[in-house]
């Protein structure tokens, strides 16, 4: 109630929060693990599927944002990280191979939850629906980036492809 109040003051008298965003890899839920790119996934961080399905894997990773308003400042920090729970494997598909199709999903996430930190450090207007509004695009393109990932590597299956979105987001990673 203190923030909403605080951004209405704000808003209604013209004057402009300082704003700083931030990258937080710090959740202390063993549920989760913060990406860190010295820190691959291994399998002993997925489940075990017993089911009949499509993919050897699947990998789920989660973008989220959280915003505190301490003495005028308001403080956007930003994580990404993997969700143990509900990633999963089938035993009989575990191997290095797929296991880096799996880490390059978790590369992708990070890449967007860079790209949503420096479209809100580039933002010199940034209210809270604002931020919302940019969370809803990233969003977007995120899943879209992940699905087309997916498509050209044929869920892992097109080695020659695979290779190629390694080396791509390999760079990307560097670039950042």
């Amino acid at each position: 109630m203190t923030k909403l109040l605080f951004m209405l003051f704000v808003g209604l008298i013209g004057i402009k929060p300082t704003v700083i965003v931030k990258y937080n890899n710090t959740k202390k839920n063993t549920a989760y693990i913060d990406y860190n790119k010295t820190q691959k996934l291994k399998w002993t961080d997925f489940k075990i599927y017993n089911g009949k399905r499509f993919e050897a894997a699947l990998t789920a990773t989660q973008i989220s944002y959280t915003i505190n308003i301490i003495d005028e400042v308001m403080y956007v920090d930003v994580s990404c990280v993997f969700d143990k729970k509900n990633s999963n494997v089938v035993a009989a598909n575990k191997n290095e191979y797929i296991l880096n199709h799996e880490q390059r999903h978790f590369d992708i996430a990070y890449l967007f939850a860079m790209k949503f930190i420096r479209r809100l450090q580039n933002d010199p207007n940034l209210t809270v629906d604002k931020i919302s509004a940019i969370y809803e695009d990233i969003y977007v393109d995120w899943i879209a980036y992940q699905k087309k990932y997916d498509l050209e590597t044929n869920n892992s299956q097109s080695k020659e492809n695979q290779a190629l979105w390694d080396k791509k987001i390999n760079q990307e990673l560097d670039d950042l």
